[in-house]
């Protein structure tokens, strides 16, 4: 493995056990209406993108017609209004501080790339208390993939020194576009056929050890 010099992570489900969280929310808010819970579940497996698609798609196949701004502005805060604070008191997946100080103290570059909307990340991270983990936060917009080139630039590195880990496949998608390797973990949604699946304990010595020694 060449050198790593940045890791760039996925959010939910890859350090934070909030996959479940997020799609219990997503029922929730459609609870208020009758045969809501069904049709959230059908846009949430249908729809690709952020909270702002998926409520989208939501208003528009309950009404049969697009939301205007202000309507889906205003879902969309409340189901952040219940998902949130949730997320921000989630249990971490196992070892992911530990992961996160280990390759501090390594002198790599951590980003944080989520489809969560930006501001909603930065807080919940903030209220984790994440801050300091992190040297870039990038939540949606942009795309991940942008968020990657902009890395590249930014500081000037190559697809060969920076790795994905997620457990979605956005997230191998993103790593796939760019050139860069990819460690698929959790529920490894990413992942391709034999491909292994890690927890972020083999990814401390396998990011940092076997990377320093290549």
């Amino acid at each position: 493995m060449s050198m790593i010099r940045a890791v760039v992570f996925d959010f939910d489900g890859t350090l934070v056990d909030s996959n479940e969280i997020k799609r219990h929310a997503f029922l929730q808010f459609a609870r208020r209406d009758p045969g809501g819970e069904q049709r959230m579940l059908r846009m949430v497996d249908e729809v690709t993108g952020d909270r702002h698609a998926i409520v989208a798609a939501y208003l528009a196949d309950r009404d049969g017609a697009p939301a205007n701004e202000a309507a889906l502005r205003a879902a969309v805060d409340a189901y952040s209004g219940i998902v949130d604070a949730a997320v921000t008191a989630a249990p971490e997946m196992p070892s992911a501080s530990a992961l996160l100080a280990r390759l501090r103290r390594a002198e790599m570059r951590i980003v944080l790339s989520s489809a969560t909307p930006h501001e909603n990340l930065v807080a919940i991270v903030a209220g984790r208390g994440w801050t300091a983990c992190f040297d870039h936060v990038a939540g949606s917009p942009p795309a991940k993939v942008d968020t990657l080139r902009e890395l590249f630039a930014a500081q000037a590195l190559s697809p060969d020194a920076v790795v994905v880990v997620g457990d979605g496949a956005d997230d191998r998608a993103s790593a796939a576009a760019v050139g860069c390797r990819f460690f698929p973990v959790g529920e490894a949604r990413g992942a391709s056929g034999p491909e292994g699946v890690y927890s972020l304990d083999e990814l401390q010595s396998l990011l940092v050890d076997v990377a320093r020694t290549a």
